[in-house]
This record gives C-alpha cells, sequence and structure tokens, in this order.
C-alpha cells in the first residue's frame, strides 16, 4: 500500500488518536499524551511528520523538537507505526519506520549538529537502530537503578578528610549550583545526552525545574552540597516522585576532587540524611550511562539493583 507523508498541524492531533491508544494501552495515559502534543505543536515548540493510508487514516507519527538551552541540538520524542500495520506486511512496517525517521532527521539536519532519538517510552526496534547506526547514530545504553530502604542500614558513611564538609543545599544557591554543575559535567557523556548541562543557563534551569517540582517535590533539607575549604565542590540532589520512591536526579564531585571516596561519601550522607528527615520513603532510584563503569560500580557497591534498561541514539555532524 501506498502512504502519504504529510507535516502535522495541531488541527491534525485528533486524527492520531489511534496511534496514541495503540502505542499506550492505558486510556488516560493515550489521552494526556495527545493533550501535551496538542499544546506544544499550538505553541509551535514541536514538529511532527504522520503517514497517512486508504481514507486518509494516520498509521504512524513521529515528533521532534529543538533544546531550549542549546537551539543546534535536536530530539526525535515519538515514533509509532501502529500494529497493525505490523500485522499486515512486517515489510511495510519496517519501511513505514525508516520513511517517517528520514523525514524528521532531515528536517532536523538543516539546523542541528547533535540529534539525539529519545526512547524513553520504548525502546526503538533492532531492525530500527540497525538503520540508525547506517546514519551514523551512536547507541548510548542508559540504566535505571533502585536501591530499598532496607539495603541501607548496612551503610556506614566514611569520615571526610580534612577540609571537606556537607552543607544543606538552599534555593539562594542556584546560580552557584549551575556553574558547579557545567564543572562536573565538562567533558561527560552526560553533556552530549543532557545539552543543558554545557551552559550555566541551562544547568539554572534545571535547577528551577526541580525547584518547580517538574522532576517530584524538591525537599531542600534532604539535598546536600560538599565543599572543601568552603567552596562547593560536589552535590547530591534528591526530589521526591512518587509516595515510595526518592530519586537521585543528578549527583557529581568536581574532577579534582574524585577518585578520594567522597562520591561515595556524598550518597552515603544524603541516604542518611533522608532517613531522618522523610522516613516513610520506600526506595531510592537513579540513572546512569552503561558506559560511565566507575559510576555504575560505585552504586553497585551501594545496594543498587539494574532494573532497565533504556537506549539513547546519538548523531554528530563532525563537520561542523
Amino acid at each position: 500500500m501506498k502512504y502519504e507523508l504529510k507535516p502535522v498541524e495541531a488541527k491534525d492531533v485528533a486524527s492520531l488518536s489511534s496511534i496514541f491508544s495503540d502505542y499506550f494501552p492505558a486510556e488516560s495515559t493515550s489521552h494526556s499524551f495527545e493533550n501535551q502534543i496538542k499544546l506544544a505543536l499550538t505553541n509551535t515548540q514541536l514538529d511532527g511528520f504522520a503517514l497517512y493510508g486508504q481514507g486518509a487514516q494516520a498509521i504512524a507519527v513521529v515528533f521532534a523538537n529543538k533544546s531550549l538551552a542549546k537551539p543546534n541540538y535536536g530530539y526525535v520524542r515519538f515514533l509509532h507505526v501502529h500494529s497493525s500495520v505490523k500485522q499486515d506486511d512486517h515489510q511495510s512496517y519496517e519501511n513505514s519506520e525508516y520513511r517517517l525517521f528520514d523525514a524528521v532527521f532531515s528536517h532536523l539536519k538543516e539546523t542541528c549538529t547533535t540529534i539525539k532519538f529519545d526512547s524513553h517510552y520504548k525502546k526503538p526496534s533492532d531492525t530500527l537502530q540497525n538503520y540508525l547506526a547506517k546514519l551514523g547514530f551512536q547507541r548510548i545504553v542508559r540504566i535505571d537503578m533502585v536501591v530499598h530502604k532496607s539495603d541501607m542500614k548496612t551503610l556506614v558513611e566514611p569520615e571526610l578528610p580534612s577540609g571537606y564538609e556537607f552543607v544543606p543545599w538552599s534555593k539562594a544557591m542556584k546560580t552557584s549550583t549551575a556553574k558547579l554543575l557545567v564543572e562536573i559535567n565538562d567533558q561527560s557523556i552526560d553533556n552530549l545526552l543532557l545539552p543543558f548541562f554545557t551552559t550555566i543557563g541551562g544547568c539554572e534551569r534545571f535547577v528551577q525545574d526541580m525547584v518547580d517540582s517538574s522532576f517530584g517535590g524538591l525537599g531542600e533539607e534532604c539535598t546536600r552540597v560538599l565543599t572543601y575549604d568552603k567552596e562547593p565542590i560536589g552535590i547530591c540532589f534528591l526530589t521526591r516522585i512518587s509516595s515510595n520512591t526518592i530519586n537521585i536526579p543528578e549527583v557529581g564531585i568536581l574532577p579534582a576532587h574524585r577518585r578520594k571516596g567522597l562520591g561515595k561519601a556524598l550518597v552515603i550522607h544524603s541516604f542518611s540524611n533522608l532517613t531522618t528527615t522523610h522516613p516513610d520513603f520506600g526506595e531510592v532510584s537513579l540513572t546512569v550511562t552503561l558506559d560511565n563503569v566507575v559510576a555504575a560500580k560505585l552504586y553497585e557497591s551501594l545496594g543498587f539493583k539494574r532494573i532497565k534498561e533504556t537506549i539513547d541514539l546519538i548523531w554528530q555532524n563532525h563537520n561542523n
């Protein structure tokens, strides 16, 4: 069957509802996602392309946008071909994936030097991953990890070397925290995955998002800063994302102070403080890049268990 490719506008979103419900089993999730897409298209914060089949029935859609923190960084946010196409003709299904991605890839390449296929909803198919690899995309695996509260009881907080001290974080430290985050993440893989870490302005927005509870409620009394001679050199943010789960959206130490056991001390101290300020939680979660072997081993030594893999695919224009 021949499918027609068209740009998606806000007025077209209702015609895509069958694709969203095919992707998200829960009706409430599908409906919420549809409303988010419509709002983003209305505010010109998103671009989309859809494939239409017989009777102008939408069978596939892809959405993309550019980073606010780094305009030459693009995201492919969502790509899905209705499962009925796969049932009818597997080759048509794969070709539809490729055609959709080609459309949004060509669109983003005009202005973006880095493009990320964000697969946090569902893992892209092996065939699509192989296709993107041929286009020059790098595969980066991220690991979701969890440690249960009961497994924290055996952790012993080490004594800090002379000159180091833990202090509570406060909103008054937003600007200094942003500068610290830029230095912590300099030359790290997270700069490639999370472009806001490359600028102070981007990190300030990241911190403000946490203050505004975009990542869950931020308890100032939970988050701890590690200082050396009164200057901040490390931080462990904690946010509450559910009644049971505390998340670590960011933790790090300045390069000059690494390999001294300070990262481990910072996390254990944060856990110890957490059990005092929020004793009703059940677990702590975080995400780490698989290639960050040192960090992954640290978290496993603290009792974290791997529970889920997500895959990010990154393309860079090395000619610019």
